[in-house]
Parts: structure tokens; C-alpha cells; sequence
């Protein structure tokens, strides 16, 4: 276990140390490229199709590392790929600085599925911070859609996605504990959050 989460840092770290040095941070270079990831994602990175993640708020290490993964298919999604494919590095550093710098909609989610899976919560406070808000290369889950959350928790759990830290977290996690968790991340307020999200200066 302490092998695999070592490995698991010494990635995040690389990848924090490479997309550290190359954002260029253009905001509205981001907002134009963005335009092809809206039909999806929804505008300003709000998408209403709870299997599609909300972008909006999200930071910046996390969207350059996973646009990374997509583009050498570490991450398996053919229209992602697709999308990420022609990208260069700079591309990926405005749309995830334009993202960054977007305020996430409150989301709504089931109220008594949430109170029970904040409890569930508690072994992910050390990544993705005490309120899901996320920072550095881990993922702000504040306020994402429950039904994408379950997905992907399911692909960690199954292997499908894997990650060395997730997959052994998840790993017990039963099916009501993932919809549960999903849940209460869903319900989490993220207008108060986003003042927390690393913004552009």
C-alpha cells in the first residue's frame, strides 16, 4: 500500500512540476479554443448532461494533466481523445485557465443520500481537500454531477480508469457508499467554493 501511494505521488509530482513551468495562462485564448468543447461541456464549462463533468472551477493542474492523458490515451476516451489529439501545450493551458476562472452552478443532488454518504467522505480529505474544493493536480469535486462521480468512482473501482490511490481507496467501496458519496460531492455548495479554486492573477 505505501509503494503504491508513493508511485502515485512521485506522477503527481512530475506532472505538477511539468504543467507548473508551461501554462501560458491566457485566458481568452482559452475562452476561443473553448468553443469546441461546449456543445459537450456546456458554456462556460457548465454542462447540464450529468454523465459530462463540469469544468467550471476546476483547476488548472488537474484539466493540462488529464487533456495530457487523453491525448496519449493514459485516459481511454475515443471523443476526448479525438478532441485533445491536435492540442499543443499551450492550447491546453488557456482552455484549463479559462475553466479555472469560471464560477460552477450550484447543483442540486438527493438530500438524504448526501447526509449519508458525507461520513464516506472522510477518506478523501487528504487529496481532494476538506470540502471537495480540490488543489494542486487533484480534482475539485465540490458540486460535480452525482451520475459522473458514480461513473468514474465505478471505473476506479473496476479498473477500467486506474489510478494506484484511487483504485485502492474505492477498492471497498460498496455500490450505495459510491452512490452515496457521489451524492453528498454533488451536494456540496460551489459558489462557496470557487473562491478557494487557484484563479489567474
Amino acid at each position: 500500500m505505501k509503494t503504491i501511494l508513493r508511485n502515485a505521488f512521485a506522477i503527481t509530482l512530475i506532472t505538477t512540476i511539468w504543467t507548473s513551468t508551461t501554462f501560458a495562462n491566457d485566458v481568452l485564448a482559452g475562452q476561443d479554443k473553448s468553443a469546441e468543447c461546449a456543445v459537450c461541456h456546456g458554456d462556460n464549462g457548465n454542462s447540464s448532461n450529468p454523465e459530462i463533468p463540469i469544468l467550471a472551477g476546476q483547476n488548472i493542474e488537474y484539466i493540462v494533466n488529464q487533456l495530457i492523458a487523453f491525448k496519449s490515451g493514459d485516459r481511454q476516451n475515443d471523443i476526448m481523445r479525438g478532441m485533445a489529439t491536435n492540442l499543443t501545450q499551450s492550447d491546453m493551458a488557456n482552455l484549463a485557465a479559462y475553466y479555472a476562472n469560471q464560477t460552477p452552478k450550484i447543483n442540486t443532488a438527493n438530500k438524504t443520500l448526501a447526509i449519508k454518504g458525507k461520513t464516506q467522505y472522510t477518506i478523501c480529505w487528504g487529496c481532494h481537500g476538506m470540502n471537495g474544493e480540490g488543489y494542486d493536480g487533484y480534482p475539485r469535486l465540490a458540486g460535480q454531477h452525482s451520475t459522473y462521480l458514480i461513473n468514474q468512482l465505478n471505473n476506479f473501482r473496476n479498473r477500467t480508469r486506474f489510478n494506484p490511490a484511487m483504485s485502492s481507496v474505492v477498492g471497498d467501496l460498496t455500490d450505495e457508499d459510491i452512490e452515496a458519496l457521489s451524492a453528498y460531492l454533488g451536494s456540496i455548495n460551489t459558489n462557496l467554493i470557487a473562491a478557494t479554486v487557484s484563479k489567474v492573477p
